[in-house]
């Protein structure tokens, strides 16, 4: 564990240091400001992020707590751009995010979780004979577990039944697969790919997913963090990136609004933040169990 703060601090100073060359770069380009941009708001917002990440990779208390909170934010989100959803399916969702982590570290199973969960979700509309909103309801309680709460699982599955530096490492891939696609794709976007849901996506920046995820997972197997057979996580972390965002992207859109919310200075909500986490969250764990990583 001592050797994983060592590699990861080294690590995320040298990602923070070239992602800070790189905005100043893109604004130079720009010819904007790079003090009061929103670029150099989220380079600070990562900053912060970093550090916080790589003691959740390296002290289970933290870990829990930090994906607790985040899990508590972007269940508040995440209801609210979800109209269907009255109070009780709200705070139903809330209440799984913020004891979710925490049955897990007691032992609890990732499915046991998530089933009590959605068994909850299908009660309340029955129990309030809602013929009318139940279907709607149940269907975006279920769909928050699967978006909010299963990735957080997935997160500490990960870290507890593989390593700590497989936990790093998606964090790191994924941080640096949007820093990539968002440089990539303002110096270099012209060729829209999904102008309904995120009018500013291009495959200029898709192509910077890529990259940025394949450097992240190559510099975590060069320095040592984990071993080249994991480098399969890069094309799982780019695919979910992208579809994170979209996906994101879709529930604003219905509810037309900008951001998921406030919570991030630069970004917006922590859920705008961390789409790109969720899914890729999600699309790692399965390949591990697949190729028996969790048990």
């Amino acid at each position: 564990m001592t050797a994983l703060v060592h590699q990861g601090a080294t690590t995320l100073g040298a990602a923070l240091a070239v992602s800070g060359a790189s905005i100043v770069v893109v604004q130079v380009v720009r010819r904007r400001s790079i003090v009061n941009s929103v670029l150099a708001r989220r380079w600070m917002t990562w900053a912060i992020l970093a550090p916080l990440w790589l003691l959740a990779a390296t002290w289970v208390p933290g870990r829990v707590a930090l994906l607790t909170v985040f899990a508590i934010v972007a269940a508040r989100e995440f209801g609210k751009l979800n109209p269907p959803m009255v109070v009780a399916d709200r705070w139903i969702l809330i209440g799984w995010a913020a004891v979710s982590g925490p049955a897990f570290a007691l032992g609890l199973e990732p499915l046991a979780i998530l089933a009590a969960a959605a068994c909850s979700a299908i009660v309340v509309p029955l129990w309030g004979q809602d013929v009318e909103a139940g279907p709607g309801r149940i269907g975006a309680v279920t769909f928050g577990l699967l978006l909010v709460v299963a990735p957080f699982l997935a997160l500490c599955a990960i870290a507890s039944d593989v390593s700590a530096a497989a936990f790093f490492t998606v964090g790191l891939a994924v941080a640096l697969s949007d820093v990539a696609a968002f440089v990539i794709g303002s110096a270099f976007g012209q060729r829209r790919i999904s102008t309904r849901l995120s009018p500013n996506k291009s495959f200029e920046g898709v192509l910077g997913n890529v990259v940025g995820a394949c450097v992240g997972v190559g510099v975590a197997v060069a320095v040592g963090i984990v071993e080249p057979s994991l480098w399969w996580m890069a094309p799982l972390v780019a695919l979910g990136s992208v579809t994170g965002d979209l996906t994101v992207s879709l529930l604003k859109r219905h509810r037309g609004v900008k951001d998921a919310g406030s919570w991030l200075p630069g970004f917006g909500g922590l859920l705008d933040r961390v789409d790109s986490l969720l899914v890729s969250a999600l699309l790692v764990y399965v390949a591990l169990t697949m190729v028996g990583g969790v048990s």
